[in-house]
């Protein structure tokens, strides 16, 4: 069994107790539900879907089993999750409200005080829109009701919406997440064009495929390194990331316009 698989049954034989009667299910999307996972480059991203709010000790035992049993066992990138209430998957428009979250992103206010941490982290995240249509589309069904039964469809328009969010900022992200964001205005350009909903190495080979005016060279660098698990080359100059960027954003709004 390899280290995400370990992980994976970690995750699905430890947390349900936590939660008790109140866990619905657990749903896996991200690379993992796109096959597109490299573990020295990768996270692993989950929702777990509850009947009613978590009280502070629920909470607690949730982080309490994520750093000390889940997080030794995660990929290079550790792991994200979102819990999520049962009456807000019924209607999508509230399907980006979320009752706790976590990332690595928010370790050190974790570390710095738990409690407070836990207490306060609860709010909405348009990036759930995405992360739902996902689960539901590919996803993996780790725990509990299936997916297709409690995930909401959530419209083209409102996905659309969530995932170019994600890319507003490119022309500067691109200078600091080259690989990510190459990858990521490839595969938003799939969905605009063709509706294709791709990981980050089928958006690289889409575009190689049907851009042929993008610079080739740089998706396929961003597509070597990403599926090697390498740091992007420090040779390709700034100016080059950011032209790349401004023209998928200008083809992006072409074809948002069109439609």
């Amino acid at each position: 069994m390899t280290t995400i698989q370990t992980c994976l049954k970690q995750l699905q034989t430890t947390i349900p107790p936590i939660l008790g009667d109140n866990i619905l299910g657990i749903y896996i999307h991200g690379s993992y539900a796109l096959d597109d996972f490299y573990p020295n480059s990768s996270d692993l991203d989950y929702l777990i879907l509850v009947k009613e709010p978590l009280n502070l000790s629920e909470k607690l035992a949730l982080m309490q089993e994520t750093m000390n049993e889940l997080w030794p066992l995660a990929p290079a990138k550790k792991l994200e999750f979102h819990v999520l209430l049962q009456e807000n998957l019924q209607n999508w428009e509230r399907a980006h409200h979320f009752d706790f979250h976590f990332s690595p992103y928010h370790l050190n206010a974790y570390l710095k005080n738990p409690r407070a941490f836990c207490t306060n982290m609860n709010g909405v995240d348009q990036d759930l829109w995405t992360h739902i249509t996902v689960a539901k589309t590919c996803g993996i069904t780790l725990f509990g009701i299936d997916k297709e039964l409690v995930l909401p469809d959530i419209p083209p328009k409102i996905y659309l919406q969530s995932i170019l969010t994600d890319i507003e900022t490119a022309e500067t992200d691109i200078l600091e997440k080259p690989i990510y964001t190459i990858l990521n205005l490839c595969r938003t350009l799939a969905f605009v064009e063709q509706k294709l909903l791709l990981s980050k190495t089928t958006g690289g080979h889409w575009a190689l495929n049907h851009q042929p005016q993008l610079n080739q060279a740089l998706i396929q660098t961003a597509l070597k390194a990403h599926t090697k698990s390498r740091s992007f080359p420090s040779h390709v100059s700034p100016q080059a990331l950011q032209s790349f960027a401004l023209a998928c954003l200008e083809q992006i709004r072409e074809k948002i316009e069109l439609c």
